[in-house]
């Protein structure tokens, strides 16, 4: 089982503060300059305000290289989409699962027009081995992807316009529970908040039979 739990407020440093250092358009740059050095590594296009631009593969790895890209996810329980993330120039999306996360379902649709650098699996591992350092700063995006999309899915999430819950999603640290675990121990409420993000919970059989400990 996959908890996310708020952790303290020295958990933003390496979130944010790498993207407060390199300017946006030096980002992109510097990694296509990278990238430049593996043949056909990827593919340049621009798209109007409305494309869907949504990865058409769990591979596919996409670079904001100018314009804005809004995510889109259904909130558990609803069947209207709402704004999960607004992606700017830097910012990228898709190939999660090559980081190591199983991001919850959305849709990527130009907020403007946008150009686009697009990327294969291989072509993005390739590049990953060539440049390691860009692998650190791609899986932050990555988490704040997926912890922005879980959090504008969650009922207390939804209300809260994106832009205020992205201090908040850079707080939240991920946690695995072993099954058997008990969650009182394993979530103690002076540890923090917790919400479930992936598995089950169970009553204990005494519980359930109405008997006390």
């Amino acid at each position: 089982m996959n908890v996310i739990s708020q952790a303290s407020e020295t958990g933003i440093g390496h979130q944010l503060a790498v993207l407060t250092e390199v300017s946006r358009s030096d980002l992109w740059r510097s990694l296509l300059q990278s990238a430049d050095a593996i043949d056909n590594a990827y593919t340049f296009t621009k798209h109007p305000l409305g494309t869907d631009l949504s990865p058409q593969s769990s591979g596919d790895f996409l670079l904001i290289c100018d314009g804005q890209v809004r995510l889109l996810c259904v909130p558990f329980g609803q069947s209207r989409s709402l704004t999960a993330l607004l992606l700017e120039e830097g910012d990228s999306f898709g190939a999660e699962a090559e980081f190591g996360i199983e991001i919850l379902p959305y849709r990527a649709i130009a907020a403007s027009e946008v150009q686009i650098a697009r990327f294969s699996r291989s072509s993005l591992n390739a590049l990953l081995n060539e440049c390691s350092d860009w692998r650190s700063l791609l899986q932050d995006q990555a988490q704040m992807r997926d912890r922005m999309i879980f959090l504008r899915s969650c009922l207390e999430g939804r209300s809260i316009p994106s832009r205020m819950l992205q201090p908040f999603a850079a707080l939240l640290s991920p946690q695995t529970i072993s099954a058997g675990a008990k969650l009182a121990e394993a979530t103690p409420a002076q540890a923090g908040r917790f919400w479930l993000r992936r598995g089950e919970t169970a009553l204990p059989i005494w519980h359930k039979l109405g008997l006390s400990r």
